[in-house]
């Protein structure tokens, strides 16, 4: 969704916010939520999920796209949250640098 547009987002998860009771803590809880945090994501160029998905663990992910700027795939690094917690901004860099030069 890091390139959808804002409707496509609200058309995909219309019915998703409050359907898991196990979704984890910081899981977006309405489309106002998920909306300003693609907006964020987009503006820095990368997304980070920290305890979005499984308590205890954080993801950083830049796209890869193809020269005509579409994302090929992401590059993503996870791991526990107390270990990638202060190191989620230099992680976003090198993966970013990374994905440059490839």
């Amino acid at each position: 969704m890091f390139d959808a547009e804002d409707e496509l987002v609200e058309a995909r998860t219309a019915n998703a916010f409050g359907a898991d009771p196990r979704a984890a803590p910081n899981s977006p809880r309405h489309l106002g939520e998920l909306s300003a945090r693609l907006r964020k994501e987009r503006q820095q160029g990368y997304a980070v999920a920290s305890e979005e998905v499984e308590v205890g663990l954080t993801s950083v992910g830049v796209p890869v796209r193809s020269r005509h700027g579409h994302i090929l795939a992401v590059l993503k690094v996870s791991g526990p949250t107390p270990r990638m917690s202060n190191r989620v901004e230099s992680l976003a860099k090198l993966l970013i640098y990374g994905v440059r030069r490839g």
